[in-house]
């Protein structure tokens, strides 16, 4: 898309100098994770179910859908999540940018 940063970055700059912002890839998801016990995974959990964390796994943790904040209508793609995680970043937290403003 021609144009894409100038149309989704409209202020990426500080004090005139662009803003370098290294992120890692953990994004933040609406179930824990399967390693950290929880309610969710004790209720997911069953004897007679042999692959209980590839299925928890797959059902909560596996594209877009899985994603509390920002994502793609495509469930394979998460450069919208990358890219609203680095502006978080940029501005100090995601409670910076609550509800879609920047605060």
């Amino acid at each position: 898309m021609k144009d894409l940063i100038e149309k989704i970055c409209v202020a990426r700059d500080e004090d005139g100098e662009w803003i370098s912002t290294i992120i890692d890839d953990k994004l933040y998801l609406k179930r824990p994770d399967y390693d950290d016990r929880s309610l969710t995974r004790e209720l997911w959990e069953d004897p007679d179910r042999p692959d209980g964390e590839e299925e928890y796994r797959k059902a909560y943790q596996t594209g877009s859908a899985a994603l509390y904040f920002a994502h793609c209508s495509d469930q394979n793609e998460t450069w919208l999540p990358l890219l609203e995680k680095a502006y978080a970043k940029a501005h100090g937290d995601f409670a910076a940018i609550w509800g879609g403003w920047v605060g």
